[in-house]
């Protein structure tokens, strides 16, 4: 489906020129819906008011309900406009507001009525702002089939030795997810304690069912150092920030399958020498440590893009 080409969506003036009630109303309405859904929002009614106020009207308060913050309690819109679409070493994966729609599009969203009848400069301003939520993100985490495994030494000696001992040492089973991945270094009774844990993926935790369409996906992990300090030299992000732990250009519907990827399973040191207390990198497990950002412009992803 998709907009339909019997309306010129390219400006408010295009619109008015090429209008029919039943096709600029229908299309808005359901690209709302597409994006309720999408959010995992209950799905506004089909346009039942008979007149065009009233069609109007549930077009406006449909976009309401996706628009506090932009989003709902679940999920938000995604602003993909900005750093280029990849927050890796961001400390934030910001998500679109009314006020930023506004910034971008370049004008305040209009009054939807205008000389009584429905306006084209909101419907095509509404056109245009649906066309930039697309992308949402969700906090996730580990589900069915998540594992971790630990590499863990204590050495006597010198801190050369220590990191010979680390990296000589064989990981531990796979094991269900009990643990946050996470890589420190620390001085314990005398020793030279080097820790690291792995993680590989299992099917994603989702705290609504999914929606239907296709999307690609990008996991991120928000890290944060010890009470020893930060330490970071296996991504090069800094403490807090974000990282892009998987990307692919593989579609997926409705879900991501188990042991699709492993991350940080680094058999190897990179701390530096700790001076006492623990000191490196952790997942933080406080501040929705987990998100996936979905993205719903795609094959078989949002229709009305």
């Amino acid at each position: 489906m998709g907009w339909n080409a019997n309306i010129d969506w390219t400006s408010a003036d295009t619109i008015r020129e090429t209008w029919n009630d039943y096709l600029v109303l229908y299309d808005l309405m359901e690209a709302v819906r597409e994006r309720q859904e999408v959010l995992e929002l209950s799905i506004s009614d089909p346009i039942v008011r008979g007149d065009r106020l009233g069609r109007v009207l549930d077009i406006d308060e449909g976009f309401e309900a996706i628009c506090p913050g932009v989003g709902g309690w679940l999920s938000l819109f995604v602003n993909q406009t900005d750093n280029g679409g990849n927050w890796n070493d961001q400390a934030s994966i910001p998500v679109w507001s009314v006020a930023d729609l506004e910034t971008y599009i370049g004008s305040a969203r209009p009054e939807p009525m205008m000389g009584g009848r429905p306006s084209a400069e909101w419907a095509h301003w509404m056109y245009t702002a649906l066309n930039l939520l697309i992308w949402t993100k969700q906090q996730t985490g580990p589900g069915s089939g998540a594992a971790v495994r630990q590499k863990k030494t204590y050495t006597s000696g010198s801190w050369a030795t220590a990191v010979s001992d680390f990296n000589s040492s064989s990981w531990g089973s796979w094991r269900n997810y009990v643990g946050y991945p996470m890589h420190s270094a620390k001085i314990w009774s005398g020793q030279f304690v080097i820790e690291r844990w792995g993680y590989r993926n299992g099917t994603l935790a989702f705290y609504a069912s999914p929606p239907s369409q296709s999307f690609k996906a990008d996991f991120y992990i928000n890290l944060i150092g010890f009470f020893g300090g930060w330490e970071d030299n296996d991504f090069n992000v800094d403490d807090g920030d974000w990282v892009r732990a998987y990307t692919s250009d593989t579609i997926w519907t409705t879900t991501i399958p188990a042991e699709t990827f492993s991350w940080a399973d680094i058999p190897t040191a990179s701390v530096t020498e700790p001076s006492g207390s623990e000191k490196g990198w952790r997942v933080n497990k406080w501040a929705h440590h987990f998100q996936i950002v979905r993205k719903f412009d795609v094959t078989g992803g949002l229709d009305y893009v």
